[in-house]
């Protein structure tokens, strides 16, 4: 596979991270090591995102030497490694992209020709994915728009991933009245997208269920801005990445702004003040929502009487808050919860185990009050007769590494 090089660096690394730990001869000897082993990884990393540089990018590399840096000097970092393959993971999945088997770099005028063989070749069974880079600007807009001119009679169906700046001129803006709108109405995926380049492409797709925008999402007033969405009466799924800061929490958008129909929205990078959530619970048929990396700032987030109707998966990750106060009448339908690497929180609120149709709680890499927690909702729901309610709590970084070296094998 693409990354047998990187899962044999990780899995040395965390051999020298154990044996630096544990073996008390030799100790300089492991610790030199292990610090070797940090850096062949993080500069594996460097090179495998070359072509790919944006700024979700740079801020993931950044992140992942700053803790590299705390482990190598500190020794052990509580749920760092833990946090370092999950780095690992969302930059395979932005180099990599879960459904791209095999990328074609493109340039030259024969590759119109092959692409076109791939994606309308009979004996395909699935899907076909096309990842377009190597080229910028205006000449990949001109090269898809070969292809979607040459395919738009054939595809029925049509997923495409674009990796910026595919679909944008030099200017950030595709031209208008360019003639190949028609050819874009059955695209379902768009991801990755610049906000500035997308505004007369959306008017081209009225079928998109996935849809993901990156880059400068808060206006010079502090709001969350980004192209309307609500006439994608089809869209189903939306990302929020953003990557400008701002120096004050940030307002929510309008409701309007997104499609009724949306059932999964995640917001990363968002910095927005968490008064603003309750926004988020006027959307009807929102059923997941995942909230990253500074989605929201602040150190308590109450849900007062917000009421997230049909909400069954809630996702906290990488966030600062410390304290958490909601009730079971906020989430009616939740049925998981899950709380990945909020190092300050302190506990899981109880009224979180008292939702009805609550299944799983899952907490890791969180403080061992924030796991101490979660083990006595259990306790306080199977004294009460709940049986059903699994509770899967830790903050030891150990346990998860087979998993996330199984999900990386995957590219």
């Amino acid at each position: 596979m693409v990354n047998h090089v990187l899962e044999t660096l990780i899995k040395q690394l965390l051999y020298d991270y154990d044996r630096a730990r544990v073996v008390y001869r030799k100790r300089l000897y492991w610790k030199r090591k292990k610090h070797e082993s940090l850096e062949l990884l993080v500069n594996h990393l460097k090179k495998m995102m070359l072509g790919y540089e944006n700024e979700e990018v740079e801020g993931l590399i950044n992140k992942m030497e700053v803790l590299a840096g705390r482990i190598d000097s500190l020794g052990y970092l509580e749920g760092g490694m833990d946090s370092m393959l999950e780095i690992v993971e969302e930059l395979c999945n932005i180099r990599f992209g879960s459904n791209i088997e095999e990328e074609t770099v493109v340039g030259f005028d024969d590759d119109v020709v092959t692409l076109l063989d791939e994606l309308t070749q009979a004996s395909i069974k699935r899907l076909q994915v096309i990842s377009i880079v190597g080229m910028a600007g205006l000449e990949v807009y001109r090269y898809a728009r070969a292809l979607i001119s040459s395919t738009s009679s054939t595809i029925t169906r049509g997923v495409m991933p674009l990796n910026l700046p595919a679909l944008t001129t030099h200017s950030g803006l595709i031209p208008e009245n360019d003639g190949c709108g028609s050819g874009l109405s059955s695209l379902q995926t768009l991801s990755q997208v610049s906000p500035q380049s997308c505004h007369n492409i959306l008017s081209w797709t009225p079928n998109l269920r996935k849809l993901g925008f990156c880059g400068p999402l808060i206006s010079s007033q502090g709001d969350l801005e980004f192209p309307n969405t609500g006439s994608l009466q089809n869209l189903h799924e939306l990302k929020l990445l953003n990557t400008v800061t701002y120096p004050d929490p940030a307002r929510s958008c309008n409701p309007v702004m997104f499609p009724e129909m949306l059932k999964k929205l995640t917001l990363s990078n968002i910095g927005m003040d968490w008064e603003e959530m309750w926004t988020f619970s006027l959307l009807p048929n929102l059923e997941i929502l995942k909230l990253k990396f500074n989605a929201c700032i602040g150190e308590k987030w109450e849900t007062g009487d917000a009421e997230f109707g049909r909400l069954k998966i809630l996702k906290l990750q990488g966030l600062e808050l410390k304290e958490w106060v909601c009730w079971r009448d906020n989430f009616p339908c939740l049925q998981r919860s899950v709380v990945h690497h909020c190092l300050k929180l302190k506990s899981i609120p109880l009224e979180v185990g008292r939702i009805l149709t609550l299944e799983v709680i899952e907490v890791r890499g969180c403080s061992m009050s924030a796991k101490a927690s979660a083990l006595k909702i259990k306790e306080e729901q199977e004294s009460e007769g709940n049986s059903f309610l699994n509770v899967h709590a830790t903050n030891d970084v150990f346990g998860t590494r087979s998993m996330r070296l199984g999900k990386l094998r995957k590219y």
